[in-house]
């Protein structure tokens, strides 16, 4: 098997981008089909992302007291000594690692919660049917043991609940002499 070649500062720069967000289009596409065929450009990448979590990881270093005061005097002298710029220019945002981009946390959160979704979805049992024997008097034992039960099913549904039906039984409201009472 011949000996893999090393990774040109070409291939690492494009890698870096990849990895940053920063490339678009055919260039990015370059780089996922690549990702997907060369195994040490696979390895390097996961190398990056392990040294950007490593370095996410340390410490952050609290500036000195003077630092604000030494920064502001260095940038009002360079603003007197380049009197020509008349609007102060900003400077570019830095690029953020691709881990820490603000829109990739909620993609992420929302691509598992589709995923668990079609997961348990997947495994949830659908409605049994309802066949001919099971609404037949004849072959359902409910039906056999408890008929005005099943005839007067939609009734007992519109209930609170079996507590109200049990008071309802003991109450004397309905009297079997056909009184009322």
């Amino acid at each position: 098997m011949p000996e893999p070649q090393p990774l040109s500062d070409a291939d690492r720069a494009d890698l870096t981008a990849y990895l940053d967000g920063e490339l678009a289009g055919e260039e990015r596409r370059r780089v996922e089909a690549r990702l997907a065929t060369d195994p040490q450009l696979r390895s390097e990448a996961d190398s990056l992302k392990r040294a950007w979590e490593l370095l996410d990881a340390l410490p952050r270093p609290a500036p000195s007291n003077e630092f604000t005061t030494r920064t502001l005097d260095r940038v009002s002298a360079l603003r007197v000594a380049t009197p020509s710029t008349s609007k102060t220019e900003a400077l570019p945002a830095p690029k953020r690692p691709w881990l820490r981009r603000s829109y990739l946390a909620p993609a992420a959160w929302a691509a598992v919660a589709a995923v668990a979704l079609g997961i348990g979805y997947a495994i949830t049992p659908g409605p049994r049917p309802v066949t001919a024997a099971a609404m037949n008097p004849d072959t359902d034992p409910l039906m056999k043991r408890e008929p005005s039960v099943i005839e007067n099913l939609s009734l007992y549904l519109a209930a609170e609940n079996l507590d109200f039906l049990l008071a309802l039984d003991q109450s004397d409201l309905f009297a079997d002499d056909g009184s009322g009472r």
